[in-house]
C-alpha cells in the first residue's frame, strides 16, 4: 500500500480515413491505500503521436459495490471527477492533479460477507477512447511512506545522446515528428454522493476557536470536498468552502426485502 500505483496503455487509432497515430496514456498515484480526508496525488502522462488533437482527459474516483442475495447485484458510481484539457497534436503532456477522499466505507467490511466494496482511479481520454484503471484501497489507518535511505535512493540515469533530426525526405517517409512537452490545465472538479453503509450516520457540529485555529499548536480544521468528515491539516492550509450536505445512508424504509 505504500508503493506508487502505475499503469500504462498504448492505443493505435485512425483519423482522416488514411492516417494513423498512437496514444500512450500513463497514470500514476502516489500510494495504493488512502484514508478519508487524504488527497490522492495523481500524475498523468500523455504522448500524442498523431496529427490529431485529443479530447479532454478525465480522472475519476469510482466505487463498485456488490450486494449478495440469491444473485450478485452490482452498483458502480463516480464519487469524484476531475477534468483537464486535451492534448494537441505531436505533444507530450503532463497533468498533475489530486482527488480528496470523502467519507467512504472501507474497502474491507469486517464481519460482513454480503457487501463487497472496491475502489478505482480511472483516467481516460474522451477522444480517442482510451483509459487506464488503478485499483486502490480505502481504510481507517493512514499509511506513511518511509523515505528511501541514501543507499537506496534512485539514481538519475543520464539521458542518452539524441541524434540530430533526419533530413526532410527521411522524416516524411518514416513519419517522424518532433514532440514538445506541455502541461495540461484543469478545467473542472465535481463530487458525487457515495454509498454509506452505517445506519443512522450523523455528524455533530464542530466549533473551533478562530484564535486557536491559526496558532501553531492547533492545526487548521478542514473539510473534504464532499463536506463530510472534518479533519486536521498540518501547515498553512486554507479551508475549502463547500455547500454540499452531509453524506447520509440510503433510505432503506421503502426497499423491498432482498430476496
Amino acid at each position: 500500500l505504500q508503493q506508487p500505483n502505475t499503469m500504462s496503455v498504448t492505443k493505435k487509432f485512425n483519423y482522416k480515413l488514411v492516417k494513423s497515430g498512437n496514444i500512450i496514456l500513463t497514470a500514476t498515484s502516489d500510494l495504493k491505500g488512502y484514508i478519508v480526508g487524504q488527497a490522492i496525488q495523481l500524475r498523468t502522462d500523455i504522448e500524442n503521436k498523431s496529427g490529431r488533437d485529443t479530447g479532454a482527459v478525465v480522472a475519476s474516483l469510482l466505487q463498485k459495490v456488490a450486494y449478495k442475495s440469491k444473485r450478485w447485484i452490482y452498483d458502480l458510481r463516480t464519487i469524484a471527477e476531475v477534468e483537464g484539457s486535451g492534448v494537441k497534436a505531436w505533444k507530450h503532456a503532463e497533468w498533475k492533479e489530486q482527488i480528496l477522499v470523502p467519507a467512504l466505507p472501507q474497502s474491507i467490511l469486517q464481519g460482513c460477507s454480503l457487501i463487497h466494496i472496491d475502489y478505482y482511479i480511472q483516467v481516460s481520454l474522451k477522444s480517442p477512447d482510451v483509459s487506464v484503471t488503478l485499483p486502490i484501497y480505502i481504510g481507517n489507518i493512514a499509511v506513511n511512506r518511509v523515505p528511501l535511505s541514501p543507499s537506496r535512493s534512485i539514481q538519475h540515469i543520464p539521458s542518452a545522446v539524441v541524434p540530430s533530426a533526419p533530413p526532410e525526405e527521411e522524416e516524411a517517409a518514416s513519419g517522424y515528428h518532433p514532440m514538445d512537452n506541455v502541461s495540461i490545465p484543469t478545467k473542472s472538479h465535481s463530487q458525487q454522493q457515495p454509498f454509506s453503509y452505517a445506519p443512522g450516520l450523523s455528524f455533530q457540529e464542530i466549533r473551533v476557536d478562530s484564535e486557536q485555529t491559526g496558532s501553531p499548536n492547533h492545526p487548521t480544521l478542514c473539510l473534504s470536498t464532499g463536506a463530510t468528515v472534518p479533519y486536521y491539516a498540518e501547515g498553512n492550509v486554507v479551508p475549502v468552502p463547500t455547500a454540499s450536505s452531509l453524506i447520509l445512508p440510503p433510505e432503506y424504509s421503502t426497499w423491498g426485502y432482498p430476496y
